[in-house]
């Protein structure tokens, strides 16, 4: 998005605001459509500069009690049945990556309201890992890292990214295998610059095994694969994907002792020969963030969805969701 659509964007939020806080402005009565939502995170303070993708604990209790009494939400099961309400907004909830506060500040709160969500989990900590390589990043990039090394290429620090020249390390990164980022993180780890402080805890912080089986034992809460490494899968080979798919699959089954049918696409990259793969695999519910071909809006298969957006207001934020639109 340019700087000037982004600069309209603010101040259309900012009258709106404005709007509601004067009862000039009141959020729509929304009849029909069906969305599907997207959480990460959810931590008590929600630092923006450490996640960008986070809410807080007071925003997600906030959000889920409209959402209870002004909208129809469903699972995704039923959504992907087709189920919608006459009157309502009909929404189901997902959380991607599978950090531990989603089941201690999330779910309680689903679980209060008697709201359904599915939880898509990375399933790194299998192979050893317990932090997704974004994550490491972005931490070691607040506590102050300096020089990333990746391909050859010195990426230094500057803002809120490392950059070689006009190159983002994070984009290069979406596009590398695990093998690739794999010595990268490993640098990053050793340099112990957040892994022990609980300070940080909260934003990388992936649910163990006992804790994914606590989690899966609610009504409320069901499990899908969000992939192993969070790759973007239509950056690795297809044999690659068919054994992340397959190993994440496994490896949430023998934990719930659940059949895992839904897949959620790490930052939303796939392919239609993805899509089949996922489907021989045994995903029979697969989710994008925005679908990337004409004809996947036909396919029974694979659904869109709607991020939530932290920095804006609570009314600013239901009205998007309600247009469907930002």
């Amino acid at each position: 998005m340019s700087l000037a659509k982004k600069a309209i964007k603010k101040a259309t939020w900012k009258y709106r605001d404005w709007g509601y806080s004067y009862g000039y402005r009141k959020l729509p009565n929304k009849t029909s459509g069906r969305r599907i939502l997207l959480y990460h995170g959810v931590t008590k303070n929600a630092k923006l500069d450490i996640n960008a993708r986070f809410i807080s604990t007071t925003q997600f209790e906030q959000q889920i009690s409209y959402m209870k009494s002004n909208f129809h939400v469903v699972s995704l099961d039923e959504y992907f049945q087709g189920v919608s309400h006459p009157s309502k907004l009909t929404v189901a909830i997902t959380f991607d990556d599978g950090y531990q506060n989603n089941l201690t500040e999330a779910l309680p709160i689903l679980e209060q309201f008697q709201v359904p969500a599915t939880f898509f989990i990375t399933t790194i900590r299998s192979t050893g890992y317990e932090v997704l390589w974004p994550d490491a990043l972005d931490l070691y990039r607040y506590t102050g890292g300096g020089e990333l090394l990746l391909n050859g290429e010195i990426y230094t620090r500057k803002g809120n990214e490392f950059w070689s020249g006009n190159t983002k390390l994070k984009d290069e990164l979406k596009k590398a295998s695990w093998s690739q980022k794999k010595g990268l993180v490993d640098e990053i780890l050793s340099s112990n610059r957040f892994l022990n402080d609980p300070v940080y805890f909260p934003y990388f912080k992936l649910m163990d095994e006992k804790e994914i089986q606590r989690l899966s034992k609610s009504p409320y809460a069901t499990v899908g694969s969000h992939g192993l490494y969070h790759n973007c899968l239509d950056r690795v080979s297809v044999t690659d994907c068919q054994k992340e798919l397959e190993i994440s699959k496994n490896y949430l089954e023998n934990i719930t002792q659940q059949e895992i049918t839904s897949l959620a696409y790490p930052d939303g990259s796939y392919t239609q020969e993805i899509i089949d793969l996922a489907e021989k695999v045994g995903y029979k519910k697969q989710l994008s963030v925005d679908q990337l071909f004409p004809e996947d809006s036909q396919d029974y298969r694979i659904e869109n969805r709607f991020g939530v957006n932290p920095y804006i207001s609570f009314n600013n934020q239901m009205e998007c969701i309600i247009n469907g639109q930002y």
